[in-house]
């Protein structure tokens, strides 16, 4: 071997340890917080989440918009279950469930395009109701007290309540939309403050009531649904107690951002959207009509694979961000029934709990990103 050959052998015996050398050094890559993305979310060609009349909805539209397809599938499923009525609803042994859904958008700041969502909604919502639109409709939450006014029942003497808050509320829907979030829950920091105390107990039971000597005010079959926008830095500081006291696991969270750029705007074609919105008023009349919603059988074979794997803790958390997930057997089933309505079934079927399984997954992917990974 010449001497020039042995040298160029030592250089590439060099480079080669030290190319194994930078393979076993650990590769640390830090992402900047504006920069990690949002959870994947399904395909508008995939079967589940976007199933049936949800799914052609978004395909007309996301092309025109750009909202994030989850925050106008999540707000949707809420307001047009708020829309429908009390009336459908599943037991849980003796409790009942109703449809009510508290819907939470969490954004890195507000070019997530989380109202222009709510207003896809709207827009697609419009006409179904009239009396829903005008009236079923509220925003500016401060207080337990005045939440309960807005949908209250006859004094115990049974005569219209005389605080001066008017005639007892015959129509107990009411669409709760707050784009500022941050709000309520500063002001639910107040003492004495009963607002997280209401909101908890109207998502449970739809009932709620004031305990003081003069003028108590209350409501019964109550059917309030919430949507709340909020940036994920308003979100962190003011949700602590919120997180502890239980209202925290009664929204579903979702982090969403802007889906595409449209620098020129865009408009929901109004002839694609027609028969679809025929469709859903068709939904609404048939969803009317039904009470007591059950699951077929092979759903119920599903449920049961499901229901421990949603009730499985995860010690690794941290407690306060686990407890997020407490409710998650209701929040499916809750979904699953709405998505089952827009199917025109009073019966839960295995494609609506696989719909609603994958909203949830999107749910736990959010608390992840939302609660967790700004610390890491």
């Amino acid at each position: 071997m010449s001497k020039t050959q042995k040298i160029h052998g030592l250089i590439s015996n060099f480079k080669h340890k030290q190319r194994a050398r930078k393979l076993r050094r650990p590769h640390l890559h830090v992402v900047p917080e504006g920069a990690r993305p949002a959870p994947k979310t399904p395909s508008l060609t995939a079967k589940y989440p976007f199933y049936g009349l949800l799914g052609d909805l978004l395909r007309v539209i996301m092309p025109h918009t750009e909202a994030d397809q989850m925050a106008i599938a999540s707000q949707f499923l809420a307001g047009i279950a708020n829309l429908i009525g009390r009336g459908p609803h599943f037991n849980v042994g003796p409790t009942e469930h109703h449809l009510v859904l508290y819907i939470a958008l969490v954004g890195t700041s507000s070019r997530a395009r989380k109202t222009t969502a709510l207003d896809v909604v709207f827009e697609i919502l419009r006409g179904i109701d009239e009396i829903w639109e005008a009236h079923c409709q509220a925003g500016g939450l401060s207080s337990g007290e005045g939440l309960i006014a807005r949908v209250r029942d006859r004094d115990q003497s049974g005569t219209d309540d005389d605080d001066g808050e008017g005639p007892a509320v015959t129509d107990k829907r009411l669409f709760v939309v707050e784009t500022e979030l941050a709000q309520p829950l500063i002001v639910m920091r107040r003492p004495g403050n009963t607002l997280s105390t209401v909101l908890r107990r109207l998502w449970d039971r739809g009932r709620a009531e004031t305990l003081v000597k003069k003028n108590p005010i209350k409501t019964t079959d109550a059917h309030v649904s919430l949507v709340g926008h909020i940036t994920r830095d308003e979100l962190l500081p003011n949700l602590k107690r919120e997180k502890k006291n239980g209202l925290a696991n009664r929204f579903l969270w979702f982090f969403v951002k802007r889906s595409k750029d449209l620098p020129s705007g865009g408009h929901l074609p109004a002839d694609e959207l027609a028969p679809l919105i025929l469709r859903l008023k068709k939904v609404v009349a048939f969803a009317r009509t039904v009470g007591e919603m059950q699951r077929s059988k092979k759903a119920e074979k599903l449920w049961r694979r499901l229901y421990s794997r949603l009730l499985e803790e995860h010690p690794e958390r941290a407690p306060t961000v686990e407890k997020l997930r407490d409710r998650a057997t209701a929040h499916v089933m809750r979904m699953a029934c709405v998505i089952a309505l827009l199917d025109m079934k009073s019966t839960v079927m295995v494609q609506h709990i696989k719909a609603a399984m994958a909203m949830w997954e999107q749910v736990e992917a959010s608390i992840d990103l939302i609660f967790t990974r700004q610390n890491r």
